[in-house]
């Protein structure tokens, strides 16, 4: 009995990864799979989840993307040469790219309860996604709902939005294709964090974005401020009409 729930204490970080990157769909509409996506496990999105804990990444047991939910390594090289291969296999493939504001969308599937959101972000624009310290925390524009990881929401596909940091470049060469960047997002969840990652690079437009699609989604103003102001001027001039009338009557009566 007891050696019973010993193996089922060790499969269930295993067993309930239940939030991927499927895809990344970029701007100049290329959409690639998400790193962790393995055509092997057809539709077990479960076995394509990474399991990214900061201990494991800080001891080395694992990369700075995780494991699999089933203990796949994420090799990004060999995603990237697959990826190569099918559109053309000369090494210069068409990645996804970041809008030119530097937003990067990508396709997130809650599998089930504890792949809720919401979710955390960070790019890596130099290491191909191999060194933890080059990953730079990212402004997540639109995230998946839920609180701490976990919800009621079952097999949904979600839009994340992340706006890359101000100024990155995408220099990485990884798989045989140039100018890479790597994105990875993950939940809180008590049994993960879960979550994946994915590989685009910039538009010709050039480095991340100011942010100020990020200011402006956050904090609703989307051209509220000039309508505000036209507004706050009304009492003014109503006022000064007022003393207008007044004074005309003021007039009339002498």
């Amino acid at each position: 009995m007891h050696t019973t729930l010993f193996s089922l204490a060790v499969l269930l970080p295993l067993t309930s990864a239940h939030g991927v990157i499927t895809s990344i769909k970029g701007a100049n509409g290329v959409t690639m799979p998400g790193l962790t996506i393995s055509s092997t496990n057809g539709r077990n999105l479960f076995g394509d989840t990474a399991v990214m804990r900061d201990r494991d990444i800080t001891s080395g047991r694992v990369g700075p993307l995780g494991r699999t939910g089933n203990g796949r390594a994420i090799n990004v090289a060999n995603a990237l040469s697959t990826f190569s291969a099918s559109a053309g296999g000369n090494g210069n493939a068409t990645l996804p790219t970041a809008s030119a504001d530097g937003v990067i969308e990508l396709v997130y599937r809650q599998i089930n309860q504890d792949g809720a959101g919401p979710v955390d972000a960070a790019v890596d624009g130099t290491s191909g996604g191999t060194q933890a310290s080059a990953f730079k925390t990212a402004a997540v524009i639109t995230n998946v709902p839920g609180r701490n990881g976990v919800s009621n929401v079952s097999n949904k596909d979600f839009t994340v939005q992340v706006q890359m940091p101000a100024g990155m470049q995408c220099t990485a060469t990884v798989g045989g294709v140039q100018n890479v960047c790597i994105v990875r997002v993950r939940n809180a969840a008590g049994g993960g964090p879960f979550g994946g990652s994915a590989a685009f690079t910039l538009s010709s437009a050039g480095a991340g974005g100011n942010g100020n699609g990020n200011a402006n989604t956050a904090n609703g103003n989307g051209g509220n401020n000039d309508r505000g102001n036209r507004a706050n001027s009304q009492p003014r001039d109503l006022v000064g009409e007022v003393k207008k009338v007044v004074k005309r009557a003021v007039e009339f009566a002498a």
